[in-house]
């Protein structure tokens, strides 16, 4: 079941770190639905997160296999990062299509992808995300500031205090609305 809730990550980051959090707070596992792209960005920032161990990992390069279907990334409570296709070749009756995960999930579902896979999803938790590089910002990092010089100043700094508020006010307001649903 899709929910009114839209999600926007300013990076890949942001996605890891709601996820393992979530994962942690709902005791259950976190699915993204997310193209080869997105996966890979995914899976890298799972890999700066110290708590995070990986174990299957079915994914390749599109170029060498032709898959260009949607993935499941996912993290359970033990914060543990897998990843398979949400497509197979042959299905339950034989025949190409989506695969489902577990009912009592929550799974995170990008813009992106093709509608179609919310019919396997229909006894999921669904909230769709986007990640967008502006979303989070508020005009004093250095690559925004140079765009408008006669604001920048080199001795300004962002409040990571600030950011990291509103981010944990985010992650709070996600986590209770999933909740509210259970």
């Amino acid at each position: 079941m899709m929910n009114d809730i839209q999600l926007s990550f300013g990076t890949h980051d942001d996605l890891a770190v709601c996820m393992c959090e979530m994962a942690e707070e709902l005791n259950t596992t976190i699915y993204a639905v997310v193209f080869y792209e997105d996966a890979m960005s995914l899976l890298k920032s799972f890999g700066c997160i110290n708590e995070t161990k990986f174990s299957s990992m079915e994914i390749e390069n599109p170029e060498w296999d032709g898959y260009v279907k949607e993935y499941y990334v996912c993290v359970d409570e033990d914060l543990e990062v897998s990843v398979e296709p949400a497509w197979r070749d042959k299905g339950k009756y034989n025949e190409a299509c989506y695969v489902g995960v577990g009912d009592d999930c929550v799974v995170l579902v990008h813009s992106n992808a093709n509608s179609k896979i919310l019919e396997v999803l229909k006894e999921c938790d669904c909230v769709e995300f986007d990640i967008d590089a502006d979303a989070e910002c508020d005009g004093c990092c250095e690559e925004c500031a140079l765009s408008d010089d006669d604001d920048y100043d080199e001795d300004d700094e962002c409040d990571i205090d600030d950011f990291l508020e509103e981010f944990s006010q985010k992650m709070s307001a996600i986590i209770e609305a999933t909740l509210s649903l259970y």
